[in-house]
């Protein structure tokens, strides 16, 4: 997903330098990149696996009150030194932040160069709103998600357990999807109002069927 933000911010700015052929040169090869690591980024967790018995003997160690509910039997132990995989990502992140920091910022000043240039002021501030929403769509599920995620890692370090703090957590990550379509509707203005025209349709074919089902009432008294 990181890697998917990212080259849509190169491919916005890639639209603004088209003719600089040093960037065209350079970008396979940085897409390749991306693409490796985006795919071996969880291979060291993968070849970190521990033997299960011994990394369950550690676990009951570090968290002796497992309640009762909890069949140590079946969980699984992906790692046990989690220091290395938060560092790792931390460091995927802050790299994938400044680079989508760097191509927005870059972005924004080849649209300013290119006022009477190839583009009106008009094509300019379109181009320009798009992205300030499209920055807040990124922004806003991110903020959400940074709770549940500093809580993660604050647990890792610390060795602290809470099953209700991790099944909210875990609920509120799993709910990037919902939270990036509910700004996405609401921030872009096409979606918004495709959006409102389903629901009118809607509510109108409900309306309509619930008027022809009911009828007219029939008289049912004898004189």
């Amino acid at each position: 997903m990181v890697v998917a933000i990212i080259i849509v911010f190169e491919n916005r700015l890639l639209i603004m330098i088209g003719s600089n052929k040093y960037w065209r040169w350079f970008r396979r090869p940085w897409l390749v990149v991306h693409f490796i690591v985006a795919t071996v980024f969880f291979l060291p967790t993968y070849l970190m696996i521990p033997d299960q018995e011994s990394a369950k003997a550690l676990f009951t160690q570090l968290a002796p009150c497992i309640p009762v509910y909890v069949d140590a039997d079946l969980v699984f132990v992906a790692v046990i030194e989690t220091r290395f995989l938060l560092r790792l990502a931390g460091a995927l992140f802050l790299s994938a932040f400044l680079e989508i920091w760097t191509f927005a910022y870059l972005t924004d000043r080849m649209l300013g160069k290119q006022i009477n240039r190839t583009m009106s002021v008009r094509t300019v501030e379109l181009h320009r709103k798009f992205q300030r929403a499209f920055i807040v769509q990124l922004l806003i599920p991110i903020l959400i998600l940074m709770i549940p995620v500093a809580y993660v890692g604050v647990s890792c370090f610390t060795f602290y357990h809470n099953q209700a703090i991790n099944n909210i957590a875990i609920i509120i990550l799993s709910s990037h999807g919902f939270f990036s379509t509910i700004v996405m509707i609401c921030i872009h203005a096409p979606y918004r109002e495709f959006t409102i025209l389903v629901f009118s349709v809607a509510v109108r074919f409900g309306q309509a069927e619930n008027s022809s089902s009911v009828g007219p009432l029939r008289s049912h008294i004898v004189t």
